[in-house]
């Protein structure tokens, strides 16, 4: 029968018949149809994953989601298998991570998260935690950032199916005892914690603390979000209301995600007898948080008085940033305290907060 299905996608033109057939393909044993492909449709099951990864790519639409399920459930079965076959999907493990992230970003379809989600469950013991890392790290970690990124997201069936991958994630072998709530059900907000926690755990135990922790600073930091653009696009839009409690609102999961991640990252540092940066990475680092805090300063000043009412967005806009920005400065400060340096322009002698409830400042207000 999966001979019959392959050889119908490979005729099908109609778009939505097209689509129920590669959904009947993906929902049945990839192992009774995945060795037909040479024999049926003169396709090794390697280039029917190249054909599969390739519609996945070049549509957005139902189609796209049910293809980079079918992919992914194909990668899957050749990890699954034997060391030959895992070495022949290795080539298009970057195209196919490439393709998970670009399914999370909050402008897509319901559906298309949704299948990014479904597809890091499945692949959560081959690439998420795997004691010996498939991926290259950048690869890994942007898996990660997909998880992340999706328990944030405003959609309860979203955040529900992220979820999902972090229950998977923590219940392996290796990082059941990251955290106490392995084998246990939880909602999106404890998960989004115990992510990082399981995260956290194992860069140590791919001895991947120093190539991994600039990432996540950055992810702390904010790096990629340009704040210059965002600033001048709230100067774009008409605010039409004194208060915009939705937007503040939304803000209030950044301040969540900063909450844990800083807290999971302190917990991690203290575990770490000396600052596992290069001086080079530690000084790059500091440049960087020092310069945004500065420009911080800057568009402060710019805004008019009363900006918190006035100036609603773009005032909570800044004053997330520089929950961020000082959050990675005491983590950075934390760090100069390990090499026994002191560069930085916040004063070492300001403690970092308590690693079970991280005080971040000024909080309350930018919530």
């Amino acid at each position: 029968m999966g001979g019959t299905f392959l050889m119908l996608a490979m005729k099908e033109n109609h778009p939505e018949c097209f689509c129920k057939i590669l959904k009947i393909l993906h929902r049945m044993d990839s192992s009774e149809w995945l060795p037909q492909t040479e024999q049926c449709i003169h396709l090794t099951p390697k280039e029917f994953l190249n054909w599969t990864m390739d519609i996945a790519s070049n549509e957005r639409s139902e189609i796209q989601s049910v293809a980079l399920r079918l992919a992914s459930k194909v990668i899957v079965h050749h990890m699954r298998t034997s060391e030959e076959t895992r070495d022949s999907v290795a080539p298009k493990l970057k195209q196919w991570v490439q393709l998970v992230v670009s399914s999370c970003g909050d402008h897509l379809p319901t559906e298309s998260r949704l299948a990014a989600a479904e597809v890091l469950t499945s692949s959560t013991p081959f690439f998420l935690t795997n004691p010996r890392p498939v991926l290259e790290l950048q690869d890994t970690l942007a898996l990660w950032r997909c998880v992340l990124t999706l328990l944030q997201s405003e959609e309860q069936a979203i955040r529900d199916a992220a979820t999902e991958t972090v229950t998977t994630a923590m219940s392996q072998e290796n990082t059941c005892q990251s955290t106490e709530f392995a084998f246990c059900q939880v909602d999106a907000s404890i998960a989004l914690d115990m992510a990082l926690a399981v995260l956290c755990d194992l860069l140590q135990q791919w001895d991947q603390l120093a190539s991994g922790l600039p990432v996540l600073l950055g992810w702390l930091l904010g790096e990629g979000d340009d704040l210059m653009v965002c600033v001048e696009c709230e100067h774009q839009v008409e605010e039409d209301y004194l208060f915009e409690k939705a937007e503040v609102n939304f803000w209030a999961e950044t301040l969540i995600f900063v909450k844990h991640l800083y807290k999971n990252l302190y917990c991690l540092l203290s575990k770490s007898s000396c600052c596992p940066l290069s001086p080079e990475s530690l000084r790059h680092l500091q440049r960087t948080a020092s310069e945004q805090c500065h420009l911080l300063s800057q568009l402060f000043k710019e805004l008019p008085p009363a900006a918190e009412f006035l100036k609603t967005g773009e005032f909570t806009r800044l004053r997330v940033q520089e929950e961020r920005t000082l959050a990675c400065l005491r983590l950075l400060v934390f760090l100069e305290g390990k090499q026994g340096d002191s560069t930085l322009g916040l004063s070492a002698s300001d403690p970092p907060a308590e690693a079970d409830q991280p005080p971040l400042p000024g909080t309350e207000m930018a919530c």
